[in-house]
């Protein structure tokens, strides 16, 4: 996925963290990239970190097509095919 780094920081007690733009929204994520990236657009391969259970940390979304929505964490939703 094409994004715009904004900017990767890491603040104590925290993983390395990038502000990055999407074509879905703006969000903070965690960065396993270069820490001395530039500003600029990347192309990036985004991964779960767990197991999707439908129910548990899988539900419908709340809104129409796809989007990063944030609160509490970071959800990204995909539209079907």
């Amino acid at each position: 996925m094409l994004i715009e780094l904004v900017k990767v920081a890491r603040f104590p007690g925290t993983s390395w963290l990038a502000d990055v733009r999407t074509s879905f929204g703006h969000t903070a994520v965690r960065w396993c990239g270069d820490r001395a990236a530039e500003p600029g657009e990347y192309h990036v391969e985004w991964t779960i970190d767990e197991d999707i259970v439908w129910g548990r940390n899988a539900e419908p979304a709340a809104g129409i097509g796809p989007g990063l929505r944030t609160g509490g964490h970071c959800a990204l939703c995909c539209g079907a095919g």
